[in-house]
């Protein structure tokens, strides 16, 4: 399994860290505490995106957050995933931008009126 900087990893012993780059041999370098672990614990287990990536997602949650109202935020955030449309870049970053809004709305009991299903769904 390859871990990407920012990646949250757990220790044989249940300790998280968060990967913080590669030693020469390829062994991972981890960090337990300080500013790359605050930063990771504030978005949860966020792992597999490049750091372009982990960056617009961090940029959207952190903008979302800041609106007073769970409503105002589900709908932020809706917005947001509904803007990056069917984008074959952005593809990663809307996986975890929805997961993010599956979970607000289960948190805040606040569920859309309607519900829209991809037309090419298989199991």
């Amino acid at each position: 399994m390859r871990f990407n900087p920012g990646d949250m990893v757990f220790s044989r012993n249940g300790r998280p860290s968060v990967v913080t780059g590669r030693k020469e041999t390829g062994h991972i370098i981890l960090e337990r505490k300080g500013e790359n672990m605050e930063r990771v614990r504030n978005f949860g287990v966020v792992n597999g995106l490049t750091p372009t990536q982990r960056k617009e997602y961090e940029d959207v949650v952190n903008k979302v957050r800041q609106e007073p109202f769970p409503e105002k935020r589900i709908e932020a955030l809706q917005s947001k995933v509904d803007e990056m449309g069917m984008d074959p870049k952005k593809w990663v970053v809307k996986r975890y931008l929805n997961a993010e809004l599956s979970h607000l709305m289960n948190s805040e009991r606040i569920y859309p009126n309607t519900f829209t299903v991809e037309d090419d769904f298989t199991q």
